[in-house]
């Protein structure tokens, strides 16, 4: 039997018998004895690949003296993070040399799955981003709408911006700028701003008193007179839809309606609830004039058509609506 030893760093190297090479392990027992452990070539490339955690996508290679002599095929273009260690003191001649690497091949492909996770994760996160940003956008729209447009009362439960408190504040205010005190119709303020807009959208201004409201005052004083003017805004604010028209009150008995939402036979229906109605057992009546923005090129001529109209149905015996 022949034997050949080589050179070893770490215990560790090549040793032969009848043409046949193993791998050693040397561990001293005494200072002139020690254990010998052979290993076959195959069977320590299989233990060395065993000791990593992903060893199927680990290639291991044992090269004598330049040679590869088991393990998996190397080639540096298909291997990434190489690592090795030479069996010899003088690594750049080794005799034995161990290589480990990653192969390339895997390690793309988890490099492409985890690009493509965290892709989907940030498309999803600046989604959701995206929806949440939009829901603080839209509401802080509605709630402004419904401010304006003096809705209060869907953002009572507090809205993005005011609290329910805030809300109440500037539902007080806004009542003392834009609604009448005794009726919570729309003041003249607002009436002069609508009235501006009336040309563009479209639709018909109506101009209407209560028939001899002063000897109502007179007669029954001015509680009762009171009680009047609430009842005809509140019938009107019962029959015209909000999105359609608004009731305002210039004073006294002088009130007016623009509305912007519907047909005339619609606003002569809703008209005819004022032009009789009765406040406890006493029967009241209104006279009533109606224009449309159509009928007149500026805003002031709309409103004296109006007031020419409501004249005409006093003049023609008061409790009526004139439209022509």
């Amino acid at each position: 039997m022949q034997v050949v030893k080589y050179r070893h760093v770490k215990n560790t190297g090549f040793i032969s018998f009848d043409g046949k090479t193993f791998v050693y392990y040397l561990y001293p027992v005494t200072h002139n004895r020690s254990l010998i452990f052979l290993l076959g070539l195959e069977r320590f490339s299989l233990l060395s690949k065993s000791l990593a955690m992903d060893s199927e996508n680990l290639m291991f290679s044992l090269f004598k003296n330049g040679k590869p002599v088991t393990g998996d095929e190397y080639n540096a273009k298909n291997a990434i993070f190489t690592v090795s260690e030479a069996m010899e003191h003088f690594s750049y001649l080794p005799t034995g040399l161990y290589v480990f690497a990653y192969k390339k091949d895997v390690y793309l492909r988890v490099c492409t799955l985890i690009i493509f996770f965290a892709a989907l994760v940030a498309v999803i996160s600046g989604a959701s981003c995206l929806y949440l940003v939009r829901r603080v956008i839209n509401r802080g729209i509605v709630e402004k709408e419904a401010i304006i447009n003096n809705h209060f009362e869907r953002v009572l439960d507090g809205g993005l911006f005011f609290s329910a408190a805030d809300v109440k504040k500037l539902y007080s205010m806004y009542n003392s700028a834009f609604l009448d005190d005794l009726t919570k119709a729309m003041g003249r303020k607002s009436f002069d701003e609508d009235l501006k807009a009336l040309p563009e959208k479209g639709g018909y201004l109506c101009l209407f008193d209560v028939d001899k409201f002063k000897n109502i005052n007179d007669t029954f004083g001015h509680l009762l007179g009171d009680e009047v003017l609430m009842k005809v805004v509140k019938i009107l604010k019962s029959q015209i839809p909000v999105d359609k028209g608004k009731v305002y009150r210039f004073g006294g008995d002088e009130f007016a309606v623009i509305y912007t939402g519907g047909t005339l036979e619609e606003l002569l229906s809703i008209l005819k609830e004022i032009v009789h109605f009765q406040v406890g057992s006493i029967n009241l009546s209104t006279s009533i004039g109606v224009a449309h923005s159509n009928e007149c090129t500026t805003v002031e001529r709309l409103k004296m058509l109006a007031d020419e109209r409501l004249y005409k149905s006093k003049k023609n015996g008061r409790a009526q609506i004139s439209w022509q």
